[in-house]
């Protein structure tokens, strides 16, 4: 009970401040590893609290295991989200390390889409805010349908987050539509927001097809044309000549 006072005694300290704490974000059955790097001048063991406020050694979980000053975390799932501590002990103080752990499902059901359906057209652009509002510190992250995560700033290729949150996707192909998720998470909790993205075809692409349609029908049309006619000019020159052979052979 003392080290759990002294634990939220810093973090309210922290939250003062402006502290964001650490965050992890992961999809589920991948392995995360959560670093402790509190400095002591001793050579007090470093312990872990987990989200259900017990520590590393009061667990039988094989799914944990700690590598020096290390949490890693084997196949994680949804459950394992929530507040990881990292602290040393001495005989004055508690120094300690928070993460926030979000775990997301590779596949989300029909219910965990509480955002927008939305369509863009092949070729266009996509745009989608994550407009977040706290007083306190917040990081965000997307979660692409190909199992990729952003974070603000970063980019890669076609796709790349802004400043403020915002995904942008340039020239959307249709292996881009599927289910696009916004994470906004702290110390005090997180938040997602997810949108299926479906992607259509341009409608100048269509009028184009029509208008090829259009023009080979009519190219069929003149060939036929051209190919009646063509028969019916030689059947004219045909009996043409079978009359004027007759009218020789009567003269004869």
């Amino acid at each position: 009970c003392e080290v759990l006072y002294i634990i939220y005694s810093k973090l309210l300290h922290l939250s003062s401040l402006g502290a964001l704490g650490r965050i992890q974000s992961v999809l589920e059955h991948s392995e995360v590893s959560l670093d402790c790097s509190v400095l002591s001048s001793g050579h007090q063991p470093v312990e872990w609290m987990l989200p259900d406020l017990t520590t590393v050694d009061q667990t039988d979980s094989h799914k944990l295991r700690l590598e020096n000053y290390r949490l890693v975390i084997k196949n994680t799932s949804i459950a394992d989200s929530g507040l990881y501590h990292c602290f040393v002990r001495t005989d004055t103080n508690v120094d300690i390390v928070t993460y926030r752990l979000t775990v997301r499902m590779r596949l989300l059901s029909p219910s965990d889409l509480n955002g927008k359906k939305i369509s863009v057209e092949n070729g266009d652009t996509l745009s989608l805010p994550c407009l977040v509002t706290s007083p306190h510190p917040i990081e965000t992250r997307w979660f692409l349908p190909n199992n990729q995560i952003f974070k603000a700033s970063d980019m890669k290729g076609r796709v790349y987050v802004s400043q403020n949150n915002t995904l942008i996707i340039k020239k959307v192909t249709y292996e881009d539509a599927g289910e696009y998720s916004c994470l906004a998470a702290n110390l005090y909790g997180a938040d997602m927001l997810s949108h299926l993205i479906d992607v259509t075809g341009k409608k100048e692409d269509a009028q184009r097809g029509v208008t090829v349609s259009m023009v080979k029908g009519q190219d069929m049309k003149k060939s036929k044309d051209q190919l009646l006619n063509s028969h019916l000019r030689g059947s004219m020159e045909n009996t043409s000549d079978k009359i004027q052979k007759e009218r020789k052979s009567k003269r004869v």
